[in-house]
């Protein structure tokens, strides 16, 4: 399928999708907002005050402006998963009544949590603004890390989604692992706290790469690595392929199992 002739079929269904999620309620999108600045608050108090965690020898960087440049990753990441998962199965008409371009469905359901993360992604060039760190590098992180971590997550996207409906159990599985996905990874502590067996762990996630990297440009905090944000870079395209490339695969027998 040419993704390009159904732009107009995504965009609309991405609409719906974000218009659907905040509809009578009374502060909308602000909702979006809210749940990450109230986990912000609740680990800043633990890990912050309590622990006393720290980054990197004099940056001027406060800790919730770090701290908030990993959550808004991990959010989306989440959320991506958990309704990727349940994407096919919660779309049964579009697989069963009409001839529709399921492609469509994960494109528009990617475009919707991506929305998030660029409010996210806002929220944070100003709160670094106000912190004092440069806004400029801050914008530069964002835009060498953001590439490849969506090609990659668009291709975990196809992944879930085809998978997900063949095997229901996956969104109660992204549910338990958000916990330890998050601990497992370079938001609440620093990389160097982590033991070296730890850190090999760490890296599997797919979003630590990204967290170091706009913390070591925005920050000057962690370290980066060209040659490790190379090989992410081809990672996520290999991945973004072969998501594809099951995702229309599989396809063939979602009107069976939906």
């Amino acid at each position: 399928m040419k993704l390009s002739t159904h732009n107009e079929l995504v965009l609309q269904i991405a609409k719906r999708n974000i218009y659907s999620r905040y509809k009578g309620s009374t502060l909308g999108v602000f909702w979006s907002l809210l749940n990450p600045l109230f986990l912000l608050a609740v680990y800043t108090l633990v890990f912050g005050f309590a622990f006393k965690t720290k980054w990197g020898g004099g940056s001027l960087a406060s800790y919730p402006v770090i701290l908030f440049s990993g959550l808004i990753f991990h959010f989306f990441i989440i959320e991506l998963l958990m309704t990727s998962s349940q994407l096919v199965s919660g779309n049964a008409n579009y697989v069963k009544k009409v001839v529709f371009p399921l492609e469509v469905l994960v494109i528009s359901n990617f475009l919707a949590q991506l929305f998030n993360l660029m409010i996210g992604a806002v929220l944070l060039l100003i709160a670094v603004l106000f912190s004092g760190e440069s806004l400029v590098r801050a914008i530069l992180a964002m835009a060498l890390v953001l590439p490849p971590f969506i090609i990659l997550t668009l291709g975990l996207s196809y992944v879930f989604s085809a998978l997900g409906t063949y095997i229901r159990d996956i969104s109660h599985i992204v549910n338990l692992a958000s916990t330890m996905l998050l601990f497992i990874s370079p938001i609440l502590f620093p990389l160097s706290v982590f033991p070296e067996i730890i850190k090999a762990i760490v890296y599997l996630n797919p979003i630590s790469l990204i967290i170091i990297d706009f913390r070591a440009i925005a920050f000057n905090i962690e370290t980066f690595s060209l040659l490790s944000y190379a090989i992410y870079f081809v990672i996520a395209i290999t991945l973004f392929v072969l998501g594809r490339w099951m995702f229309k695969r599989l396809s063939r027998g979602f009107a069976d199992v939906v």
